[in-house]
């Protein structure tokens, strides 16, 4: 039951999703992403039953695979800092390519022969789907904010206008969300905008919750404990706890679950004690934090659905 984890293994979750695997009888094997480009040899010989990532692996050994899909396949990789600087862009956007392309077509390869793959190809950006994904919600009737994506001045300005508080930030990169209200509109510098589509969404209050979902059903709740208002993201928390949802909460998040095209993730969302609104999905959430600190078994539930196909 050889289950292979890719990614950059300096994060905890893959130390605690190895350890899960091993307690359950599994023999992991990480492939760190940080190694590549390298001289660990890689060999996708066609036609063969075997590949060679370090060392050679016949392709039906091999039972489940978990990419963690911002290592491998983020169209913006920082580890290649001093790359883009020594050898200009177009020559390390194409060297990342060649690499993706291996490793996204060893994760078809595996898939074909039987092996439990999360994120195949087709559904790593899905984080990066922002505008479809609030859309997709809306049209199965997911409780959602006020959401606006544009590069127009007036248009932002008009949707401030309307609510009393608005929270804007990137589509993707998980930059810190900042606040607006009506009384801004005067100094916020709208005409920066036409550098890029910015997501302006209606400020909603209550706790910032990470529901993780496997396959539809939630899996593990977590309610972040921080200092300030956040939506969190890239902003210091000083622990987690677990929390119940409401039935109607759940039901919401399982539902956003199931339109979603992958099996694992995390949807962000804030509940109130009546009220709750969905903010995002996200592919390959990070949960060590969670499991660290007993909010979750995010780990455990992996590893459970990893070496589930191979107990069969």
């Amino acid at each position: 039951m050889t289950v292979v984890l890719v990614g950059e293994t300096d994060y905890k979750e893959f130390e605690l999703l190895a350890d899960a695997i091993e307690d359950r009888g599994g023999d992991p094997v990480t492939w760190d992403m940080t190694d590549w480009p390298s001289d660990v040899p890689v060999t996708y010989d066609v036609g063969s039953e075997t590949i060679t990532v370090d060392r050679e692996f016949r392709v039906e050994d091999v039972t489940a695979v978990f990419p963690w899909v911002h290592h491998v396949f983020h169209p913006v990789l920082t580890r290649f800092a001093d790359d883009f600087e020594e050898e200009g862009s177009v020559s390390t956007f194409m060297k990342a390519d060649q690499w993706r392309g291996v490793f996204r077509s060893l994760l078809g390869l595996f898939e074909r022969h039987g092996a439990t793959v999360f994120y195949p190809p087709g559904t790593q950006y899905y984080d990066h789907w922002k505008p479809l994904q609030l859309e997709q919600f809306v049209e199965a009737g997911i409780s959602v904010p006020d959401t606006l994506f544009t590069t127009d001045p007036d248009s932002a300005r008009e949707f401030v206008a309307e609510h009393d508080e608005v929270v804007f930030k990137p589509l993707t990169e998980g930059a810190t969300p900042g606040r607006l209200s009506a009384d801004d509109l005067e100094d916020a510098p709208f005409d920066r905008l036409s550098n890029a589509p910015v997501q302006f969404q209606e400020y909603v209050p209550g706790d910032d919750v990470r529901a993780f979902f496997l396959d539809g059903e939630v899996v593990g709740t977590s309610r972040y404990v921080v200092d300030e208002w956040t939506y969190k993201t890239d902003v210091h928390v000083d622990d987690a706890e677990p929390v119940d949802l409401r039935d109607e909460t759940r039901r919401d998040v399982e539902r956003a679950a199931r339109v979603s095209p992958i099996r694992f993730g995390a949807i962000d969302l804030r509940v109130a004690d009546d009220e709750h609104a969905l903010l995002e999905v996200n592919p390959g959430p990070r949960f060590a934090f969670h499991d660290l600190h007993g909010a979750t078994d995010v780990a455990g539930v992996l590893a459970d659905a990893l070496l589930d196909r191979a107990s069969r």
